[in-house]
């Protein structure tokens, strides 16, 4: 078996000085909680394996409830570390890229999330296709991405595609549908409200 600090180094990530994983004898503390890092990992490795279930990397053991805050966010680097060195195509370093990109998003790293997103989009679109359902999931979480960012063009364009496929695959009135419709509603909200804020700001200096 790896060692602690195996287990939590990246060998080969793009984003290794922007993503250094949590101490793995860092102590997460909370109101509630007081745990080892390390524990955790050790114990998610071994359900993992024990039940086939990539889960344990976000779920907690015990009560089954979601981990939330440094303890979810240091889980997602462990992961990572773990499977960064495998081939892009690799489901579960897909999925552990999906996760890590969503602790980013969580930590209001909006720049880094965008990165890994775009390149597991990039993976997906190659090799399930554009109009797979995970291939649109990530191309709405990178338009989430790019939304809080202010990148309103670029994210209106991507869930204007995602919308069109939605709508001639799964039909205009289906939830996933609906979903995407508010969320490009949603953005083209936030532009506006952005750009009259700056209009307001403008004058002011004026």
């Amino acid at each position: 078996m790896m060692s602690a600090r195996a287990k939590m180094a990246c060998v080969s990530s793009a984003w290794a000085r922007a993503r250094r994983p949590s101490s793995p004898d860092a102590r997460v503390e909370g109101p509630r909680v007081l745990a080892h890092l390390r524990c955790c990992v050790e114990a998610a490795e071994g359900l993992v394996e024990q039940k086939k279930s990539t889960k344990w990397w976000w779920t907690c053991q015990t009560c089954e409830q979601q981990f939330t805050g440094e303890m979810r966010d240091g889980l997602a680097n462990a992961w990572w570390s773990q499977v960064c060195d495998r081939a892009e195509d690799d489901w579960e370093r897909l999925a552990a890229a999906v996760n890590l990109a969503a602790s980013l998003g969580r930590q209001g790293k909006y720049d880094e999330a965008e990165k890994m997103q775009r390149e597991v989009l990039a993976v997906k679109q190659r090799v399930l296709g554009a109009e797979h359902p995970d291939t649109l999931m990530t191309a709405n979480n990178l338009a989430a991405s790019l939304t809080r960012q202010e990148k309103y063009d670029d994210a209106e364009k991507m869930m204007r595609e995602v919308l069109a496929v939605k709508q001639r695959v799964l039909g205009a009135d289906r939830p996933d549908t609906l979903s995407t419709a508010g969320n490009l509603a949603d953005s083209s909200s936030a532009k506006e409200s952005t750009m009259m804020r700056r209009r307001c700001s403008a004058r002011c200096l004026q």
